[in-house]
């Protein structure tokens, strides 16, 4: 009976893990607005191996953001150049990815509760 048990568990176990992994990979994604602000720029060294873990980006922004529902958020995210000072961004953001792309917006492009509070 022991020798059933424990595959059948171990096998339940990694389907729990593969199922949180999955939902943290590939669900949950959400949008924020910022704006950018080069004084909180980072200019990082690249990373010298074959596995670069900052995917070869050159700066790291921290900027504040709202979500499309003007809920406020911090976003972490890198770039292979220094962005234009002022421009408002789209990004897209997953749980444990951070932000998976971003582009540029027009300040009426904004939902209205992200125009308000950039307003404020």
């Amino acid at each position: 009976m022991k020798t059933r048990v424990m595959p059948l568990f171990s096998l339940a176990l990694i389907v729990v893990a593969l199922v949180f992994l999955g939902a943290g990979f590939f669900g949950g994604e959400r949008t924020c607005y910022t704006q950018v602000d080069n004084s909180k720029v980072e200019q990082i060294e690249p990373d010298k191996g074959i596995i670069k873990l900052n995917g070869g980006m050159s700066y790291k922004y921290s900027l504040p953001a709202y979500t499309e529902d003007g809920a406020e958020a911090n976003v972490v995210f890198g770039t292979e150049r220094e962005l234009t000072e002022g421009r408002y961004l789209k990004l897209q953001e997953r749980p444990i990815q951070g932000v998976i792309g971003w582009q540029e917006v027009r300040f009426d492009e904004l939902p209205p509760v992200v125009q308000e509070a950039y307003r404020r």
